[in-house]
């Protein structure tokens, strides 16, 4: 073989991701429809999106279920290789900021209470002085420099499902929750029925967040994103569970 060729050949194989097993990072207390725990086992979205990669690739997942604040700090220390659903923008003050994919959907964040209560909110001054329901480590730019210097009261918690359960008691008037899960949990719910779903806050492109130590992945991740939008697997996906 020329010598050339040889370069060329080794160049290659060096560009082939080899068969690989990466820990990825579930919410604990769930974010339904993406991560549903039943018995502890984690159902969903997200799960099915993985199912799908391991089925095309020699790649295995392994979940690792953890508060999102955890989650952030283990993804900082390298314990787990990807947080999937993220946006960009929603890690940029982290210490690692990580290596993205291509988006692959859109997630929309609304303001939710009940209809006593329910207001326009389309900048952050309209809720100048209320207590607002968030899950901690979760973030909304139009809205985070009023709740980091406390103009609108940060109400933190470990999980969406119980920001819903503080509204029902009225320990909260508004939450801010993704559009997807709060038609999930009314659903399934029937308490969470008479909630009204408020203006959007925030509207991002989610991709996969992947550690800088598995950046090799990322090629392959985005081919096989790219195949199932192409071919209609992540509709049907999210279509599931609609």
């Amino acid at each position: 073989m020329p010598k050339k060729s040889l370069i060329v050949l080794i160049f290659l194989l060096s560009l082939t991701t080899k068969a690989d097993t990466f820990t990825v990072v579930l919410y604990s207390g769930g974010n339904p429809p993406y991560t549903i725990l039943e018995n502890n086992v984690p159902k969903g979205i997200f799960v099915d999106l993985f199912s799908y990669i391991e089925r095309h690739s020699d790649h295995r997942f392994v979940f690792k279920v953890m508060p999102v604040a955890r989650a952030l700090v283990a993804f900082n220390e390298g314990v787990v290789d990807i947080e999937p659903g993220i946006s960009d923008e929603w890690r940029l003050g982290e210490k690692v900021p990580g290596v993205y994919s291509i988006g692959y959907e859109t997630s929309t964040e609304v303001v939710v209470s009940r209809p006593k209560n329910m207001i326009e909110v389309n900048r952050p001054e309209d809720l100048l002085g209320q207590r607002v329901g968030i899950v901690r480590g979760y973030s909304y730019p139009r809205f985070d420099d009023y709740l980091t210097l406390g103009k609108i009261k940060k109400v933190e918690n470990i999980s969406e499902e119980n920001l819903l359960k503080q509204l029902e008691a009225n320990r909260l008037k508004y939450i801010f929750i993704g559009y997807k899960t709060i038609r999930y949990y009314q659903k399934h719910f029937p308490q969470y029925q008479n909630l009204e779903i408020g203006n959007i806050v925030h509207q991002s492109t989610i991709k996969m967040r992947v550690h800088p130590k598995k950046a090799s992945f990322i090629n392959e991740i985005n081919r096989l994103l790219k195949q199932m939008k192409d071919n209609g697997e992540i509709e049907r996906i999210y279509a599931k569970y609609r």
